[in-house]
């Protein structure tokens, strides 16, 4: 992953904001009014999916590269599946997130992997309570 600056990014990429405890999955979209990429994403924050300005959804915080489209046409494709879901998607943390939401749109699968990688965490807590509390 590459930290990206608004003039790298091109329509129909996958990034990540990190916000600390967890990192924000959205798609990038066309230039808006202000110069910077328009983003499509899921959140708690509107409770379904925007496409919004880069500054609303990045809060200044670090935005990091994760795929780039392989063609226009692949682009075309990714922001137009965003952009059916633009008010009717219905967030929930556990089951329609913004990584849910933006594998949904690329691969055709709803999948969270900080959510496997927080529940497998835990998991382990929980395993290691067990055992020492058995001791």
């Amino acid at each position: 992953m590459d930290m990206v600056t608004t003039t790298e990014v091109v329509p129909g990429s996958i990034l990540e904001v990190d916000f600390g405890l967890y990192r924000h999955r959205v798609i990038a979209s066309h230039i808006g009014g202000d110069g910077k990429p328009r983003l499509i994403s899921a959140t708690a924050r509107t409770g379904t999916v925007y496409e919004e300005p880069w500054d609303v959804v990045t809060q200044g915080r670090r935005v990091n590269l994760i795929s780039t489209p392989s063609s226009w046409w692949d682009a075309e494709a990714i922001i137009r599946n965003a952009r059916c879901h633009i008010s009717s998607w219905r967030y929930d943390l556990f089951t329609r997130n913004c990584e849910h939401f933006v594998s949904a749109i690329v691969s055709g699968r709803p999948f969270s992997p900080q959510l496997l990688k927080a529940g497998l965490g835990l998991v382990g807590v929980v395993g290691v309570g067990l055992i020492l509390s058995r001791k």
